[in-house]
């Protein structure tokens, strides 16, 4: 007989601090230009909700833009900072689901900048700390 157990709350709450998204994207003209970001299953909870989210810009080639616009799109939705590229925060995002397969945009708001951007994700989610695999005991 297999039990399931787990300390703390049944909803609990993690920051992502510098997740690096593995992927970039050439900024050029004044389009967006986008690059996907799995998180299904993983290292992702299976019933999450994000709290917050914000992009960071990285410039891995050293060229900046201080005018990036950046958004978030899964299942149907799309989140975006605000315009102008003068805050790196995901408007509306909240209660979206974590555990998604996303799609990551930027582009320079002046159009005039031309680098390769990528973003590192930085937020809170929570999530149902449900049973698996690892949280049993034989008795």
């Amino acid at each position: 007989m297999h039990y399931f157990f787990y300390v703390g709350p049944s909803i609990q709450y993690f920051d992502i601090v510098d997740f690096k998204t593995y992927g970039g994207t050439q900024l050029y003209a004044n389009g967006y230009q986008t690059y996907g970001l799995d998180l299904i299953g993983g290292g992702t909870p299976e019933i999450t909700a994000i709290v917050n989210m914000s992009i960071k810009d990285t410039f891995p080639d050293g060229k900046k833009c201080l005018e990036v616009e950046k958004y978030m799109s899964a299942g149907g939705k799309t989140y975006y900072s605000a315009a102008g590229g003068d805050s790196d925060v995901i408007q509306n995002i909240k209660g979206a689901s974590l555990g998604q397969l996303w799609t990551i945009g930027g582009r320079c708001a002046k159009g005039t900048h031309f680098t390769y951007w990528s973003a590192e994700l930085n937020g809170r989610f929570g999530c149902v700390m449900a049973p698996y695999p690892g949280n049993e005991l034989s008795f």
